[in-house]
């Protein structure tokens, strides 16, 4: 049995700085989302030319047993949006052996003990706040509110409709996201 947590800190709108290295670590993984001219599909397989020519982010730490290390496996994330969403995209590589640790299929799953992506986002700008997203390779989702910069880990007791798929295969997983502008105001 394995643990290995894939774990995004977008910084696309800003991180916690709980989370966070240092400034300058920061802008190494700025990036500039296009707007999709496209309808994105979610259905957990990376085809649409918008996820072709979306800037590709990598070398992400992991989050446990610490956050000061590469993470063990790669992962790949992309993001797009549109007027009503933004999309984020992972390709999740899964080179170690053994099952994927799942602690349950109820969504609001405990995010420390189960393999999932997850992603964290700051629309507020204020690095204090904030709301998270998760999905495990099953498919199950996860939201939650961030408060007090994440001192205090995430309440699930939020809940909001958001989309997601998951794609398995031999060697990966792939999950596409589609959180409503509306829920992050």
């Amino acid at each position: 049995m394995r643990l290995i947590v894939t774990f995004l800190l977008v910084i696309v709108i800003n991180v916690f700085p709980t989370f966070a290295q240092e400034e300058v670590q920061h802008q190494k993984y700025a990036i500039q989302l296009k707007k999709a001219v496209e309808k994105i599909k979610l259905d957990g397989q990376l085809t649409e030319t918008d996820w072709q020519n979306a800037q590709v982010m990598r070398d992400f730490y992991q989050s446990y047993p610490d956050d000061k290390d590469f993470a063990k496996t790669k992962t790949e994330v992309r993001l797009t949006y549109d007027d009503k969403f933004i999309y984020v995209a992972a390709i999740c590589y899964d080179d170690i052996e053994g099952d994927y640790v799942v602690q349950s299929l109820k969504r609001d799953f405990s995010f420390p003990i189960t393999d999932a992506f997850g992603i964290f986002l700051d629309p507020f700008n204020n690095k204090t706040a904030g709301f998270s997203f998760a999905v495990s390779p099953m498919g199950v989702q996860r939201e939650g509110l961030v408060q007090n910069g994440g001192q205090y880990g995430v309440t699930t007791s939020w809940d909001n409709k958001w989309f997601s798929k998951v794609e398995r295969e031999a060697d990966r997983w792939t999950v596409e996201m589609a959180i409503p502008f509306k829920s992050i105001r």
